[in-house]
């Protein structure tokens, strides 16, 4: 009966394995839901990526230094990163709806001209799970979060830089 019990308790392990291995191993992907773009557009959250490029979405916020710092340095690369990549920026605003024009003049400001929608309620920043601001994900041409990267540290863009390229 003890080596019966021990078999039993060894399928059990491999099978909580296998599961363990195999949630972990599904990718997020961007939600099924509507929200604006600083123009005024509505656009579906989930059709953002999956065109065969990668994307990086970003989660911002105007009175997040470590962002702006972030948002400055990605600048800094884009240009070689499209031409190498293909990669498209999304920056997500978590800024308040009343602070449209203060996010319109930061962004003109720093002639930022990346795509940005507005998360003035909360609900993509919910559903991507994001915790804090900055707060960067890598998604592959399938629309796959395959990095995430929170908060930022100066130097961060060449990790960026070749994780663009391996999921290429």
């Amino acid at each position: 009966m003890n080596c019966q019990n021990n078999e039993f308790m060894r399928k059990i392990t491999v099978l909580l394995f296998l599961l363990i291995y195999a949630l972990a191993a599904t990718a997020q992907t961007l939600p099924e839901m509507q929200i604006q773009t600083l123009t005024g557009k509505d656009v579906n959250v989930a059709a953002i990526a999956g065109n065969g490029k990668p994307v990086m979405m970003l989660f911002y916020a105007t009175w997040c230094k470590p962002a702006a710092n972030q948002l400055k340095a990605i600048t800094r690369q884009y240009a070689d990163w499209q031409k190498e990549t293909g990669v498209q920026m999304i920056v997500v605003s978590v800024d308040k709806a009343q602070d449209r024009q203060k996010l319109q003049n930061v962004f003109k400001q720093n002639n930022w001209k990346y795509d940005v929608l507005l998360d003035t309620d909360g609900a993509l920043k919910r559903a991507m799970t994001v915790q804090m601001i900055p707060h960067l994900f890598i998604i592959n041409g399938r629309g796959e979060v395959v990095k995430s990267h929170r908060g930022y540290t100066d130097g961060a863009e060449s990790r960026i830089a070749e994780e663009l390229k391996n999921i290429l």
